[in-house]
């Protein structure tokens, strides 16, 4: 099916180009490590510290949006336009950073409003009384967001490569393709809910099934729960990072099909 070829050919393009999407974010996570711990250290020491901590702390938020902005616009101009980046930080005059995050950022406000409004019409007809409830219900509403936002967020990589589209645009284009992008955004979410929950049952987060019950934590069986904590969250970070750029290049592989018309293997 169509969507799974999306999914798959997305992630071979993250893992076939692993060391290009190392290189393009790489200096973003070492930076980020290194501002987080100035940023703890300072919020610790109080005083007036934790004033230039406060400064430090919206200066890296800024950061994080510029950094994440800047990754994607410049992993879709090195698949769609075999663009190389170069330097540490593969910035150069001309990359469309700023307008890429501030159409992303309406396009999820978007999303979000069109959510709600979705979730408050289900939530009328639909009585909350059970947890199976509750996870379809959500299941419903995030598949339909996610669909939405795969569908508005054709505008991205067209922003990114300095490409000419429209909303109405996107949404034109994606209208024969609803099916196969709701195949895409079930294995989408089902595989970074199931990548979270492998990782929080190998190293030491509680279970679905142990919260429920409320019975405690489960650990790794050679680790003990210090290890669990630290392993977890270097295995989630790493996790975190790949559900990034396989996101990325979910979009470009939409786009280069659905607007370039691609043809994808």
């Amino acid at each position: 099916m169509l969507g799974i070829k999306i999914f798959l050919h997305s992630f071979r393009q993250v893992v076939g180009n692993l060391g290009m999407a190392i290189q393009v974010s790489g200096w973003f996570v070492l930076c980020l490590v290194g501002a987080v711990l100035v940023f703890v250290t300072l919020a610790a020491a109080g005083g007036g510290a934790a004033l230039l901590a406060i400064i430090i702390g919206i200066g890296l938020l800024i950061f994080i949006i510029w950094g994440m902005s800047l990754i994607a616009v410049v992993w879709h101009r090195y698949i769609l336009l075999e663009e190389m980046p170069s330097g540490f930080i593969p910035y150069r005059r001309g990359l469309n950073v700023w307008r890429y995050f501030w159409v992303g950022l309406g396009l999820a406000l978007l999303g979000a409003l069109l959510g709600f409004v979705v979730a408050l019409v289900l939530g009328a007809f639909i009585t909350l009384d059970t947890v199976p409830k509750v996870i379809t219900f959500a299941l419903i509403v995030g598949g339909f967001v996610q669909v939405l936002m795969f569908r508005m967020a054709l505008l991205l990589p067209a922003v990114a490569i300095d490409g000419r589209l429209t909303l109405p645009d996107a949404l034109q284009k994606t209208r024969g393709f609803i099916g196969p992008i709701l195949v895409l955004a079930i294995i989408n979410i089902l595989f970074n809910l199931g990548g979270g929950y492998l990782i929080d049952m190998a190293f030491g987060v509680p279970t679905f099934e142990a919260v429920i019950a409320n019975n405690g934590f489960t650990y790794g069986a050679q680790g003990t729960q210090v290890e669990g904590g630290i392993m977890h969250a270097l295995v989630s970070a790493v996790f975190q990072w790949f559900v990034f750029m396989l996101s990325i290049s979910i979009l470009t592989t939409l786009y280069g099909h659905i607007v370039e018309k691609r043809e994808i293997y």
